[in-house]
């Protein structure tokens, strides 16, 4: 009996998912430094909330919405409201982080040239369109910038579905093109902040991923990113190692040297763990090297 016990509760302890205290945030609306008009950069914003809310790894709160909350609690208070079921006052959570972010590059590539997207219009045929995000990640404890990150999305297929569900591509031409390459951008910075500060996340001046090489067998990788992390089969990352922190003169962290050593894809996803096969690079690969999703292997420079 005692033996059987044992082993049950073995069996939990490996095959329970990690449990993590996930970080409130709140998302500020992007700053518009390409000029796409007041509609794109609100589609932007909301991307991104979208895409951090699916991560899993935050509780997000509205800050655009204060009003309308306010709103609804005085609405309790006055008695017109079945009190047991009225929000109540002074119970708003507080964000730990505010995520602020601009819209830096927002253009499409012609056989011509590079031509610039207007909030409205445009008559030209678009081969690849490109979008820039910079985005901070702010302590609401100290107000210092915690980390930064730009990415950059490109795409040349236009996507009709995003732009239903963000409409303001719908307002330009090229809009599924020009929204295609935007997702991309939001997925880069979305996984970024995550690695950085997303429940299961390191934290302080360590590593800016919160995935790593578990095992390596021959041309096999076991990591610790499964789908409750995200992981899907098909998925590429780059292993990589550190080789420095680098930090502005207040202290904060702006990036991480990395040494790119492997790009893997996954082959079979578990809850807390995925296998995958080295497509690219060294089979040199250790327990403990680090993991950056992304979307193009060949981008990645050995």
């Amino acid at each position: 009996m005692q033996k059987k016990l044992l082993c049950a509760i073995f069996a939990l302890l490996i095959f329970a998912i990690p449990c993590w205290a996930k970080p409130v945030i709140s998302i500020q609306p992007f700053i518009d430094k390409a000029g796409v008009g007041s509609q794109i950069a609100s589609a932007i914003t909301d991307m991104m909330t979208t895409e951090l809310m699916n991560t899993g790894a935050f509780d997000i709160v509205e800050r655009e919405r204060l009003g309308e909350i306010g709103a609804e609690q005085k609405l309790g208070q006055s008695g017109l409201v079945d009190s047991s079921t009225a929000p109540k006052v002074g119970k708003l959570t507080g964000a730990e982080y505010m995520i602020t972010g601009a819209i830096t590059q927002f253009h499409y590539q012609t056989p011509g040239g590079a031509a610039i997207l207007p909030g409205v219009g445009g008559g030209f045929v678009s081969n690849t369109g490109y979008v820039t995000l910079d985005v901070r990640i702010v302590s609401n404890t100290t107000g210092r910038v915690t980390f930064t990150s730009r990415q950059e999305g490109a795409a040349t297929n236009s996507s009709g579905a995003l732009i239903s569900v963000f409409g303001g591509f719908g307002t330009i031409k090229h809009g599924g093109v020009m929204a295609a390459a935007t997702q991309k951008a939001v997925s880069k910075v979305a996984d970024d902040i995550r690695a950085r500060i997303g429940g299961g996340a390191t934290s302080g001046g360590g590593s800016a991923s919160g995935l790593h090489v578990l095992s390596v067998s021959g041309n096999s990788v076991t990591i610790d990113a499964g789908s409750s992390l995200g992981a899907r089969r098909g998925q590429h990352y780059a292993v990589y190692s550190e080789s420095g922190v680098i930090k502005g003169l207040d202290g904060s962290v702006l990036g991480i040297e990395k040494n790119f050593k492997s790009v893997i894809v996954v082959e079979d996803v578990n809850p807390n763990y995925s296998t995958a096969k080295i497509i690219k690079g060294s089979k040199d690969l250790k327990r403990g090297d680090l993991l950056e999703k992304v979307s193009d292997p060949s981008s990645v420079k050995l």
